[in-house]
């Protein structure tokens, strides 16, 4: 189960981007804190599908190892109606499913992504359930979401 839904994770995160956004996100705007939060970067990336419709980096967790070109950074993405009803129809639990909040790390020298953990949330805040990662580097798809949430952050920390 674990790693199906690792499996889903990563196939969600490697969906191309650069849509606009096609659909609203599942949460409330009063549960969306992140939104106004100046702790938090809109990417404004969203999924071309239309299930994942926004990427907030936590910029008080950003980590940047220069040296090694290492990044480690919290992500909220949050899911439109159709990315909640991708989850549901897999996994049972998932009807209040509204965002994730997952730890990447990113070697952003030779473009691999390793996702440690994912917390699947509901819109109250409240975890429906924590997905460990394998501990394994992915290669970082070009043309992908991932690829486009990394130049990203990049670009705004100046390490290209």
């Amino acid at each position: 189960m674990k790693k199906f839904i690792l499996s889903t994770t990563l196939l969600l995160t490697t969906m191309l981007s650069t849509c606009a956004l096609a659909d609203e996100p599942v949460c409330s705007s009063s549960e969306r804190r992140w939104v106004t939060d100046s702790r938090f970067f809109d990417t404004g990336i969203s999924s071309s599908d239309g299930n994942i419709v926004a990427h907030f980096l936590d910029l008080e967790t950003i980590k940047i190892d220069k040296k090694n070109k290492i990044i480690k950074v919290w992500i909220i993405r949050e899911v439109s109606e159709k990315g909640r009803s991708a989850y549901t129809q897999k996994i049972d639990g998932f009807s209040n499913f509204g965002y994730e909040r997952t730890l990447w790390t990113i070697d952003y020298a030779n473009m691999r992504l390793n996702i440690e953990t994912t917390y699947a949330t509901n819109c109250d805040g409240s975890t429906i359930m924590i997905i460990s990662g394998d501990g394994k580097w992915d290669n970082i798809s070009p043309s992908s979401i991932n690829e486009a949430v990394v130049k990203k952050i990049m670009q705004k920390y100046t390490l290209e």
